[in-house]
């Protein structure tokens, strides 16, 4: 469901998505792919971009999901995000 709302996100008119709970590699590599096709941004809180790698270990995203269609908008959140201790 992660990976649905964030490839949305980038259709919506909010066109932002945060996501405060842990999500896998698994679920977000292909709205990745599409969020930067189209000229969007995923990110972890910090601003920095996903590792995806060929073995099953270490598939989980613990910093959160940030997806934007705003490079903007998108330095702006991580600014804020990064701050906080989650």
């Amino acid at each position: 469901f992660t990976s649905f709302r964030a490839t949305v996100a980038i259709h919506s008119k909010n066109r932002n998505f945060i996501c405060l709970t842990g999500t896998s590699k698994w679920d977000t590599a292909a709205p990745d792919a599409i969020m930067k096709s189209f000229g969007g941004f995923l990110t972890d809180f910090s601003g920095a971009n996903f590792y995806y790698p060929t073995k099953k270990e270490n598939t989980g995203n613990k910093n959160g999901l940030l997806a934007t269609k705003s490079k903007a908008v998108h330095e702006e959140l991580t600014t804020k995000l990064a701050g906080l201790n989650w």
